[in-house]
């Protein structure tokens, strides 16, 4: 039985979920800077400098963020990640 919701519902549901993404994304964006911040303090504080940028870096970060959502999604699943790497593929128009 698959719940239906009418035009009116379909729209706060998409709404309040629009709203709650953009929280997140805030808030992870967030959570980056700050261990960015707390590990190039810690770096300094063993006195270690970094000729280019720090290992610790937004960037690099993300990537690592982006690696732990990526395995969590598709639990080992190997055509289930495919498939999630698929669907991002067409989303970026490289598919």
């Amino acid at each position: 039985m698959t719940q239906e919701f009418t035009q009116e519902q379909q729209e706060q549901i998409v709404e309040i979920l629009s709203r709650h993404e953009e929280a997140l994304l805030k808030r992870v964006a967030a959570a980056i800077q700050e261990a960015q911040s707390a590990a190039d303090a810690e770096y300094s504080a063993q006195g270690l400098t970094f000729t280019q940028h720090s290992p610790a870096n937004a960037d690099y970060l993300s990537a690592f963020l982006f690696g732990k959502l990526f395995d969590g999604l598709h639990k080992g699943d190997k055509s289930l990640g495919e498939l999630i790497l698929t669907m991002e593929a067409k989303r970026l128009g490289i598919q």
